[in-house]
């Protein structure tokens, strides 16, 4: 009578939840099939006989605790992720830190030194002897702070020390051009007093820009020293938007002869995902420009306003970090991790009910709808910039070739690729090599490519061309090969149309 009555209960709970998520709209109706199923299961089982009813409840029985025991092993590692990605949202900053001193422990090894400021500490220093400092920024990080589009600076502030990074030891800076670009500012008089298309103009992001290297060691400094006439345009953050805008608005004036877009396979895709929502694309449309040439002092203002901020943000940043020590940082962690456990007992994610429910094991076989990870919201935002690119791609030759230049596309490969021989196999961060899909691309688009990643590989020791073998931007050396290879490229194919 006892099992009968158990079978019973289950029968109509199953039963009910079936409709309440029919009725809820569960947009899984496979779900509502599975449950109404084991539901006719259960009744069925009331009219069996009685040792029948026994063997299968001891079963069923039997089957729950081994997949209760599963799903606690299961929730023991989802406790350790959410405790990890609470580490990680507090510390990146602090992760930073520990990366400069691997680097510094390394550089020591290797007889060099190692300056562990973070450059943020070193504007409050150099913001106290010298205003006409600036931490360098670009629409990849002013963007937050513009309000209206009215006016959208492209550069930092033209003529001021401005900081970078330090990946090789030593905290770099340059002083910006005219326009707010790396540049030694008589550049554009040697452009003004030379022949149309015979110049090289250099777009892309923080490699474009050279990143964490002394002046002259960055790609313009190193093609100048080769014999060309480059002008850099590259903007650390900046994605395949911006470089089209840089180009409408700057690197068009110059009249070059070649366009040389260095496309950062790391985060140059992913920029898209912010430019194609922001004031950047209206550079979509043909022949939109805000002629900033023409309002530089209106920009100034608007740099100024930005410029603020940046240095305000730099100074609680540099507060903040100042008061954490490993004590504060395990409490601070234990406060989150118990927040956590407090928020659980209130919502859907709570400790019994993940077990009771067997929720890690329904996700596992698709029972139970589960958010995206971050990985799958990535590979999702980086399709989605795929549709895209080709447009953006098209625009920018289209535009280029209307001002009787070329179009030179450079492929730079990612630490990761090289230290992996060029596998690409990090499906925790990379969900796809979309190498062959850019490169496809641009092969429909007849745009020449430089891929740079075939020529590190072909040398006896690729991470030699990284700041002390580590991740990070390319070093001298690295920029220094780079610089022979575009060159000895527009030699060999003669890609100047007027030759």
């Amino acid at each position: 009578m006892i099992t009968r009555f158990i079978y019973f209960v289950l029968a109509v709970a199953m039963l009910g939840i079936s409709v309440q998520k029919f009725e809820n709209g569960d947009p899984n109706m496979y779900k509502v099939a599975v449950i109404l199923f084991f539901s006719f299961v259960f009744f069925v089982c009331i009219f069996l006989s009685k040792t029948f009813r026994q063997n299968l409840l001891l079963f069923f029985i039997s089957f729950y605790i081994a997949a209760f025991l599963g799903n606690l092993y299961l929730d023991f590692q989802y406790v350790e992720k959410q405790r990890v990605e609470i580490v990680n949202k507090l510390f990146k900053a602090q992760r930073q830190r520990l990366s400069r001193i691997e680097r510094a422990k390394i550089a020591k090894q290797m007889g060099a030194d190692y300056d562990l400021r973070m450059p943020y500490d070193y504007l409050i220093e150099q913001l106290n002897s010298d205003k006409r400092t600036q931490y360098y920024y670009c629409p990849a990080t002013s963007v937050n702070y513009l309000a209206g589009p009215d006016i959208f600076p492209l550069s930092g502030l033209p003529r001021m020390n401005s900081l970078l990074c330090s990946e090789g030891g030593a905290l770099n800076s340059f002083f910006s051009d005219r326009y707010g670009f790396r540049n030694p500012d008589q550049v554009y008089d040697v452009v003004s007093k030379s022949p149309k298309q015979s110049s090289i103009a250099l777009l892309g992001d923080s490699f474009a820009q050279g990143s964490c290297v002394p002046s002259g060691a960055d790609i313009g400094g190193q093609l100048r020293s080769l014999g060309n006439i480059a002008v850099n345009f590259g903007c650390s953050g900046n994605g395949p938007l911006g470089s089209l805008a840089i180009w409408e608005e700057y690197a068009k004036m110059v009249s070059p002869g070649v366009v040389v877009l260095l496309y950062y396979e790391g985060n140059d895709l992913a920029n898209l995902s912010w430019e194609r929502t922001s004031f950047l694309n209206n550079y979509m449309k043909k022949g939109y420009s805000q002629k900033l040439v023409l309002r530089e002092k209106e920009l100034d203002v608007e740099r100024l306003r930005v410029l603020k901020k940046v240095k305000v943000k730099a100074r609680e940043l540099a507060s903040q970090l100042s008061q954490i020590n490993s004590i504060k940082a395990k409490k601070m962690i234990e406060e989150k991790i118990i927040q956590r456990k407090k928020d659980e007992k209130t919502n859907n994610n709570n400790l019994f009910r993940r077990l009771a429910t067997l929720s890690h094991i329904r996700q596992g076989i698709g029972l139970l709808s589960q958010k995206k990870s971050n990985v799958d919201e990535y590979k999702a935002r980086l399709d989605g910039n795929m549709k895209i690119i080709p447009d953006v791609f098209k625009r920018l030759k289209d535009s280029i070739e209307e001002n009787k230049s070329k179009l030179l596309f450079v492929y730079l490969p990612s630490y990761r690729s090289i230290s992996t021989n060029g596998k690409r196999d990090f499906p925790e961060r990379e969900p796809e090599d979309y190498k062959p899909k850019i490169v496809k691309v641009l092969k429909e688009l007849d745009i020449p490519v430089i891929d740079f990643e075939k020529f590190l590989l072909n040398t006896s020791d690729p991470l030699r061309y990284f700041p002390f073998r580590m991740a990070g931007h390319y070093n001298e050396q690295g920029y220094r090969k780079l610089g022979e290879v575009i060159d000895r490229y527009l030699s060999e194919k003669k890609i100047n149309p007027d030759e």
